[in-house]
């Protein structure tokens, strides 16, 4: 190292920065983690040779892994300081709601489970999803599938799940280096409408105050809302700044808000809102629907992605942001909906992009320029930013085609071939750019 004496002096102006520490980790609400080149850069009194900012970010960038884990069990409080629910990591390794499950049912199980030792939170009819459910509280020693099923007298084939959580698909990079955006022009000018379920927007940032969105919250009014995730993604597709290439500028937003902030820095989606969201974009009549969000397989998500499927309302997912060795994680990897990986500028995968045959396209998705959570702009990254084009492309080509099918034969013949040739579990049928 050149000067050991600088580089302590360094790490001492940063650390000890209290507000500069402040502002980064108060960044990192919903995936908006601001770069590590950029907290140095603003944070330290003057330039420092590289070695040394690289050695200053890896503490940082460790940081911002730790925040990332969660405890096993973590009480989610809501807006009163009070336990609202306890989230808990599963025998399978997801996360969930403790002790709720959701049952498909029939005119005659709600009175046979009243004979049970569970407590019945509450009846839901979706029927654009084909679907009736209980959610219900189990207690502790039932918290298990086979159990359940066993103490309830259920039969094989009855649908039940647990109440899963799933997690927005973005995050900034400390490895990412910051590319210069060219304005670009819009997938297309149409009057078009698409849906898209992620957290709340920030309705006031000047990007998005003035578009024509519409927002429907299916969060507990008691719970303390995230904003950011789908701040970001709503800009990119609709957001009216000089800074910004909106993908569809004229087209009206359909926006389900389901989630809810565990703390600063990680937010969380229960099944039962989702499903809530799911029901009321169909009512919209919606063609195509971002999700750019994952989790664990869920037998009521499955049934009622189906039943949209039916009805020509096409899912688009991210792929998910846990790395090349992680398992399949859903809505994605269902066979109805389009699977959705990040490349950058350069065509190369994203490096935490999950990887599978279920990979149906990718696209730009790392240092996209956007809307933020603070009603600022800035670089984003991950395969919620990629999803957001190729939900884009697909209510475009909708619009001027017969069949959700022969749209997306469309898009397949019109993808840029990567990797493999062929489809493959990296790239899938390949790129898809902005036309």
């Amino acid at each position: 190292m050149k000067n050991p004496v600088r580089y302590f002096s360094a790490i001492v102006t940063l650390c000890a920065s209290t507000s500069a520490a402040a502002q980064l980790l108060q960044n990192t609400a919903g995936g908006a983690l601001e770069t590590v080149d950029q907290t140095l850069q603003r944070t330290l009194p003057q330039p420092l040779p590289e070695i040394e900012r690289q050695v200053l970010k890896k503490p940082l960038a460790a940081s911002r892994e730790r925040l990332s884990r969660l405890p096993q069990t973590l009480p989610i409080l809501n807006v009163h300081g009070d336990t609202a629910f306890v989230e808990v990591t599963t025998d399978t390794g997801f996360r969930a709601v403790a002790r709720e499950w959701l049952i498909a049912i029939d005119s005659g199980d709600r009175e046979k489970l009243r004979h049970k030792a569970v407590d019945i939170i509450e009846e839901k009819d979706y029927p654009a999803l084909a679907l009736k459910t209980l959610r219900i509280r189990v207690p502790a020693t039932w918290d298990n599938a086979d159990t359940l099923r066993r103490r309830l007298d259920l039969d094989e084939n009855a649908m039940i799940d647990r109440n899963h959580i799933y997690s927005p698909q973005a995050q900034a990079d400390a490895a990412v280096t910051p590319e210069i955006e060219i304005l670009a022009s819009a997938v297309c000018d149409s009057p078009l409408r698409l849906g898209m379920i992620d957290t709340a927007i920030n309705d006031q940032h000047p990007a998005l105050k003035d578009r024509p969105i519409i927002s429907r919250s299916f969060l507990n009014s008691d719970l303390h809302p995230a904003s950011a995730h789908g701040t970001a993604v709503a800009g990119l597709l609709v957001g009216a700044d000089p800074g910004l290439s909106p993908l569809i500028p004229n087209a009206t937003l359909y926006a389900a808000a389901i989630f809810y902030g565990r703390d600063a820095y990680s937010q969380g989606a229960t099944l039962d809102a989702m499903l809530a969201a799911l029901q009321w974009l169909a009512e919209q009549q919606v063609p195509v629907i971002n999700m750019s969000l994952a989790g664990p397989p869920n037998a009521l998500l499955k049934r009622a992605i189906s039943a949209l499927s039916e009805q020509q309302i096409q899912i688009v997912a991210a792929v998910g942001n846990e790395g090349p060795a992680a398992p399949p994680l859903y809505p994605a990897a269902y066979d109805e909906v389009v699977a959705v990986t990040a490349v950058d500028g350069a065509n190369k995968i994203y490096r935490w992009a999950n990887r599978g045959e279920h990979v149906d396209f990718a696209a730009r998705g790392v240092a996209l320029k956007t809307a933020r959570g603070k009603q600022d702009v800035g670089l984003e990254s991950g395969t919620s930013m990629a999803a957001a084009l190729v939900s884009a492309r697909l209510t475009c080509e909708r619009s001027r085609s017969g069949s959700m099918a022969e749209t997306l034969g469309i898009l397949i013949r019109n993808a840029k071939d990567l990797g493999e040739p062929g489809h493959d579990p990296v790239f899938g049928h390949g790129l898809l750019e902005r036309h």
